[in-house]
């Protein structure tokens, strides 16, 4: 019924530790869900045969070697028939079971989001029995942080939602998630925020693999930038949700912010060019604390 697919990088140093992490609690808390790493690093086919996943190499990329998304999904719509997919970074823990959460919406085609809780983990979990959640409940506990609207790692959808017809967006770089939340929007496909009932543990880690490494603000990395490009004004985030999936199912959005988020989506219809340009100035200049961009 759901496939998770992803684009990890080398499985190498706290990359191989967080990635494994990651990997075993989709397993883990997604029993009986099909898994599919998209990705061309030397190492990903032993990590697949470990974990009993499937490996789909090949993926187009750039000159860097680093995956473009729609190629990934292009080649995992192609080799994978189930009727849900989720796409999700490779340094994403996950406790809670997604179609646990895809059974209560009644919406034949949606987008499900929602912001992520950065931690620090830096050690493998014990995936011998249940203590893993507890690991990570104390990692959260201890360092967690609820990143901000723009903070966004997962996003599930019908195999046939308008969001998998991408334009040429780097994975793993800015604004590729932006545009996924404004596409379902421009198509008119509810796009609901599961926060309240599920929880996306993002495990921290460096950015060196990045072309610029550290010594490049979040965004001005040369593929961002490519990305950035190709988005234009086209940025969406949380606050785009106009419904929110919480323990009691399914209600509409009607915070303050969400109705200002209304209001911006307005004028970025009108003026994408302009309303784009002042919110990325706003949130590369002066991002959010404890913000980590990705």
């Amino acid at each position: 019924m759901l496939t998770l697919f992803s684009v990890p990088r080398a499985f190498e140093g706290l990359a191989d530790v967080i990635q494994r992490n990651a990997i075993q609690s989709w397993q883990r808390s997604n029993p009986g869900c099909e898994i599919v790493l998209c990705a061309n690093d030397a190492g990903v086919d032993e990590i697949a045969d470990e974990f009993g996943t499937r490996h789909l190499p090949d993926i187009e990329s750039t000159d860097r070697g680093t995956p473009y998304l729609d190629a990934a999904m292009r080649a995992v719509l192609e080799h994978t028939d189930n009727e849900y997919v989720c796409f999700i970074n490779a340094d994403i823990i996950l406790v809670d079971n997604l179609l646990d959460s895809i059974r209560k919406i009644d919406f034949p085609n949606f987008l499900l989001i929602g912001p992520r809780t950065n931690v620090d983990i830096r050690d493998r979990l014990d995936f011998g029995g249940e203590s893993w959640r507890d690991q990570v409940q104390a990692a959260v506990m201890k360092s967690g942080k609820l990143d901000n609207h723009w903070g966004m790692d997962f996003f599930v959808f019908h195999r046939d939602c308008g969001v998998t017809q991408m334009p040429r967006l780097i994975v793993g770089r800015n604004f590729f998630d932006n545009w996924m939340v404004w596409r379902a929007w421009e198509l008119g496909i509810p796009i609901i925020d599961v926060s309240e009932s599920f929880r996306a543990v993002h495990q921290n880690h460096d950015y060196a693999h990045v072309q610029g490494g550290e010594h490049v603000k979040p965004g001005f990395d040369p593929e961002s930038k490519l990305n950035a490009a190709v988005v234009g004004g086209r940025l969406g985030n949380c606050n785009d949700a106009g419904f929110q999936l919480g323990v009691q199912g399914l209600r509409r959005t009607r915070s303050v912010r969400h109705y200002r988020r209304r209001v911006v989506r307005q004028l970025m219809r009108w003026s994408p060019g302009l309303v784009a340009g002042m919110v990325r100035a706003k949130h590369l200049i002066w991002p959010p604390e404890g913000q980590d961009i990705t």
